[in-house]
């Protein structure tokens, strides 16, 4: 910004020499005398080592914002300088100017020298050969507000001079100079003499302690000590399997630079069921514990001990028998047992830890045969981080957990420990989900699931790391219910982010872990909201192998922001001056609010940053577990996710009884140490997903029965109703509660009415669903299944509320059966999306529920005991779904039950999906269940555009008959309205009703079209719009597909088989920056199918 003036009306100051002049001030002339002119001067003179320079003008301005008390110049520990200004109240950046001078006074703007200017949040420079007021900006500042009307500004690194001269001014709106220290000229300093500013004083210690669990290195002793005897048969170990094959166990030690070595026992030893090995590898003394479970699983813990660092894995070995292996990858077909199944993006992250990308996502590893599974799982109660390997052949599945022995650390030098489980189980059709349900019995019980909210709205702004002083106003957003923005209700909850110190980043300033140390030391001396947490940033930041800080940079609405990351452990080590490490300061903050009305939760927030290892010396020394290595690396590290998992553990210990929710937001990106912690999960996922729902499915295992809401993302702008509609529909499938969050540029959702009108439908539609499927919770053991491939089955509840969500994730339309487990008594089946109601018996202890399902379409189906019907019509007429669903089913429940309550029973059947112009059938059975005849009359559909009847003449019954009758349902019968009504006249003796039914009349063309829609546009200048086709018909369909517009367009041809789904991709290029609309045409032969406009918009270049 060459040649930019930051105000073009500043006072001007008319010699540089003589000192004397004039300064315009806010309504009023001040005049300085060349006397007092010299004073100022002077003091500058002789005391250039003075922190702060008074105003020795007496006078007081009306503005107290604008009234200089005093200035001064100050260095921090870096020799970075700081500039602070004293007013009658702390004075806004934007009224602020500081003037510096770093060279020679002849040098500069003329009259003061300055080569250097702060105004606002900006940092100008005096370019040379400049004349008058013109400056050219480089880069922003920082800048705090702390107590007694004090602001400070960080000042660039250039401006730490030698010799420094120097001067402030206040600005009025007009920018005219208000106040000035000095009144005029400049105040010259030295670098070597200025004060160092210390970190401002910290609160009182707290008076709170916060304890975590003790972990395995601290019960290990106690739990080896037993009746043991020597044994030498106990010198193996194995884990039974189905059919009494029993699988061996083998563990070794692996040494970073060394050969691996078999961990095989000097001495073995017996009490009953429970072994213990000790031996000697590699330098280290290790004791191995084997205890089985009542489950038939067998529970494994190793402790290490070493007189110098060492840094090795420790791996155990299930040997499996020659059966027919597979990995159960979360794939339908499983993979390949060989390490590349726990390498993927599904199964491993991107670690460092031990091996390079090799963090295992998920808890437990498991082999699936036809045979039997056999899993290796996680000690929820002492996480570590872990990773898997497998091998064909032989067959064997390896979990591997990085560990180094090192002296430093205080409350168990020279030792690590961990401990995990090996389970054999039956053959399973989901084997990873039947280990997920084996997982889920093992985490500690934590407070009752928390009351769901509706609707997930964030009603305040982002959080920022910039809060409040403890003590200070709540950082609270809201968890709101009801439609668009009506808050029927109020969910509060506090946001933390214990584990980052987060500061906002000026323009143009680099950020990089220089810069961090920088801010954090000017955070901590200046004081402010981020003073306390920049102190306890600089004791507990996270250190890379080097020493060096581990920062981040976060972007979002407001700019980049520096992200520190920071020690939460509870016993971090803390100095006099900051007494408060960051647990206790997290600590402080939350029980502000511990009694507030109205803050349900505290939500957890951070999570992403805290794969990899922390090499910071006190954190090593402070952690209560053992220690890690990553790969090909002998230093040992704590794994940042360890002090994340004590706070937890503490902070919930700590709530007590009838405690508060603990809400976490996006835990298991790196890992799943966190599951047994959290109440509500909330993490976020696109609205078109690109890794086909395994992230999702991650977290709906990981999650388990607990509730868990999915924020959704996405270009909302620009989106096709039919992609929310289909994302909350997915959610449903698993029971997640959705809610629509921010676009990339940062806009909430719920800020633009145009977006949730646009939606408001489906949101009214599905998320009561939700909602219901959420509170009913889901369940592992998957009490409803599909016997059919390509369909999803989901269970919820338990006792009189068992929902099960199906989905159809094939391309072609399916008609399939839907099993229930451990049925015992007849049922209603009812559908709420469809409003379908079905009264079944049980044969065998199943109940069979026949479905058609067209590609990708969701179905929920409720299965109703008669004791429970009260409670389902309650549900269904209090939702207010858009197309009438719910008050259809209530309907149709009601007239069901009151058939059945008659001896009557009704089965009802409906074409699906109903095509407009073809024949679609409706068919009606009929059973007497009384002992008197039942006379069946006037069949009939009724809609808005007329009637057709489907009985000709009366049909009479006798005990246990039964008839049938068809009739054909149009696209005219329903009108406008999405319903029609199935009625028949039943009498019986003198009693005589009508029974009606209502039926959805939803039509759809033979080829269904969905509006085409841009993915989202990569960097490389080629962008694919694409567009959903749907044969819905049995006949084989041709289809053209032409698209052109503001960009070059092509045409292809297609083939739909009947009852075919296919999404195509069609390709556009651009150039960069570019922006434009395509319109797509689709045609068969010579008739138009559809037309509709798509909007690109290209990246810049990079």
């Amino acid at each position: 910004m060459g040649g930019k003036a930051p105000n073009s009306r500043h006072p001007v100051v008319r010699s540089s020499m003589g000192f004397s002049g004039e300064v315009a001030m806010s309504g009023r002339i001040r005049w300085m005398t060349a006397a007092m002119a010299g004073i100022a001067v002077a003091a500058g003179a002789q005391s250039p080592e003075a922190g702060w320079h008074a105003d020795i003008d007496v006078g007081r301005i009306a503005n107290t914002g604008l009234d200089i008390r005093e200035a001064g110049l100050f260095r921090l520990a870096d020799g970075s300088l700081v500039a602070r200004v004293r007013c009658g109240a702390a004075p806004s950046p934007e009224n602020l100017r500081i003037l510096l001078d770093i060279d020679e006074p002849t040098n500069g703007m003329a009259g003061t020298g300055a080569d250097l200017m702060v105004e606002g949040d900006v940092l100008f420079r005096y370019p040379r050969f400049a004349k008058g007021w013109e400056w050219n900006e480089v880069s922003g500042v920082s800048s705090v507000a702390s107590e007694f009307g004090t602001r400070s500004v960080l000042l660039p690194a250039a401006a730490a001079a030698p010799r420094i001269r120097w001067a402030v001014e206040t600005l009025d709106r007009d920018w005219k100079t208000v106040d000035r220290i000095p009144t005029q000229g400049m105040i010259e300093s030295r670098l070597e003499r200025l004060p160092e500013m210390s970190p401002v004083a910290g609160p009182p210690a707290p008076g709170v302690t916060i304890t975590a669990a003790p972990p395995l290195a601290a019960r290990f002793a106690a739990l080896s000590e037993a009746s043991w005897a020597e044994d030498a048969a106990a010198r193996t170990l194995s884990v039974a399997l189905p059919g009494g094959v029993m699988a061996p166990l083998r563990f070794e030690i692996r040494p970073v630079g060394a050969a691996a070595g078999a961990m095989t026992p000097a001495t073995a030893w017996r009490d009953g069921e429970r072994v213990k090995w000790t031996g000697t590898n590699a330098g280290l003394a290790w004791t191995l514990l084997a205890v089985p479970g009542a489950a038939g699983d067998l529970w494994v813990a190793a402790e290490f001990r070493g007189s110098r660092e060492t840094a090795f894995d420790f791996a155990a070995t299930v040997g499996l028998p020659a059966w027919a292996w597979k990995a159960a990858d979360g794939s339908r077909a499983g993979a390949p047992l060989d390490t590349r199944a726990w390498r993927g993006a599904a199964m491993g992250a991107s670690s460092p830890i031990g091996e390079a990308c090799s963090q295992a996502l998920w808890p437990f590893a498991a082999a699936a045969s036809p045979s039997g599974t056999v899993a290796l799982v996680a000690d929820p109660d002492e996480p570590r981080p872990y990773f898997f390997e497998a091998a064909a052949q032989p067959p064997a599945l390896t979990m591997v957990h990085p560990l180094a022995v090192t002296p430093m650390t205080t409350r168990f030098p020279g030792r690590a420990c961990v401990a995990f489980l090996v389970r054999g189980a039956p053959p399973s059709a989901d084997p990873l989900r039947s280990v997920a349900a084996y997982w889920q019995g093992l985490l500690s019980p934590g407070a009752a699931s928390p009351a769901v909210p509706l609707q997930w709205i964030e009603a305040g702004a982002d959080a920022a790391a910039a809060r409040g002083l403890v003590g200070g106003p709540v950082a609270a957003e809201a968890l709101r219910s009801g439609e668009s923005s009506a808050v029927a209700e109020a969910w509060r909850f506090v946001r933390l982010r214990p584990w980052w110190c987060e500061m906002p980043v000026p323009r143009g300033v680099k950020a990089d872990g220089a810069e961090a140390l920088r801010m954090l030391r000017f955070h901590a001396a200046a004081g402010g909201p981020l003073a306390w947490y920049a102190q306890s940033a600089i004791l507990g930041a996270s250190r890379e192998a080097g020493d060096t800080i581990l920062t981040g940079v976060a972007r979002g609405p407001g700019g980049p922001a520096l992200r520190v990351a920071v020690s939460a452990d509870p016993d971090f080590l803390t100095t006099p001056g900051a007494p408060w490490n960051r647990a206790t300061l997290e600590w402080a903050y939350a029980m502000q609010y511990h009694d507030s009305p109205g803050v349900a939760a505290y939500l957890f927030d951070g999570f992403d940053g805290l794969g990899g290892l922390d090499y910071n010396r006190a954190t090593l020394a402070a952690s209560d577990r053992a220690t890690a290595h990553a790969a090909g690396s002998k230093a040992p590290g704590v794994p940042r996710a360890l002090d994340a998992v004590e706070f937890l553990d503490a902070f919930r210990r700590a709530l007590g009884p009838g405690r508060q929710v603990i809400a976490l937001a996006d835990p298991f990106e790196d890992h799943a140490l966190f599951a047994p912690y959290a109440d509500l999960t909330v993490f976020t996922d696109p609205v078109r997903s690109a890794d086909g729902g395994a992230r999702a499915r991650r977290y709906r295992l990981l999650a388990g029965s607990r509730p868990c809401v999915r924020v959704l993302t996405g270009d909302f702008e620009w989106m096709d109703p039919s992609a929310m509609r289909a994302a909350l529909a997915e959610s449903l499938l698993y029971g997640f509660i959705p809610s629509p969050g921010r676009d990339a540029a940062g806009r909430s959702y719920w800020a633009q009415p145009a977006w949730v009108a646009r939606d408001a439908a489906a949101l009214r539609t599905y998320v009561p669903l939700a909602r219901r499927l959420a509170a009913a919770g889901w369940r592992a053991d998957g009490a409803a299944f599909a016997e059919a491939e390509g369909i999803d089955v989901e269970s919820f509840g338990t006792g009189d509320l068992r929902i099960a969500a199906v989905r159809n994730s094939g391309a072609a339309s399916r008609e399939i059966d839907v099993v229930w487990r451990d049925a015992g008594v007849p049922v209603h089946v009812v559908q709420p999306l469809t409003g379908a109601c079905d009264y079944l018996e049980p044969a065998g202890g199943v109940i069979r529920s026949r479905l058609r399902l067209a590609p990708g379409e969701v179905a929920v189906l409720d299965l109703v005991p008669a004791q429970a019907v009260e409670a389902e019509l309650s549900f269904l007429d209090g939702w207010n779904a858009a197309a009438g669903e719910g008050e259809a089913a209530a309907a149709n429940l009601r007239a069901l039950h009151k058939d059945m309550e008659a001896g009557v029973g009704a089965w009802v059947s409906c074409a699906s999906p109903l095509i407009r112009g073809s024949r679609n059938t409706v068919a009606v059975r009929i059973l007497n269940r009384g002992t008197a005849p039942l006379v069946v009359a006037e069949a009939r559909l009724t809609g808005a555009g007329g009637a057709a009847a489907l009985l000709a003449e009366p049909r009479i019954l006798g005990a246990g008959e039964a008839a049938g009758f068809t009739g054909e349902l149009t696209d005219v019968l329903p009108g406008a309205t999405p319903w029609v009504t199935l009625s028949w006249r039943l009498q019986r003796g003198d009693r005589e009703w009508v029974s009606t039914r209502r039926l959805r009349a939803a039509f759809v063309p033979p080829v269904e079209v969905t509006p085409a829609r841009a993915a989202p546009v990569p960097a490389g200048g080629v962008a694919e719009i694409e567009i959903a086709l749907r044969n819905h018909s049995r006949q084989r369909q041709v289809l053209d597909l032409v698209w052109d517009g503001d960009f070059p367009g092509d045409r292809i041809q297609t083939v739909l088989e009947p009852e075919e789904a296919k999404t195509m991709a069609l390709p556009v290029a651009g150039a960069p920056g570019r922006s434009g609309r395509v319109e797509v045409r689709v045609s068969s032969g010579d008739r138009e199918l559809h037309r509709s406009d798509v909007r690109l918009r290209f990246p810049e270049a990079p």
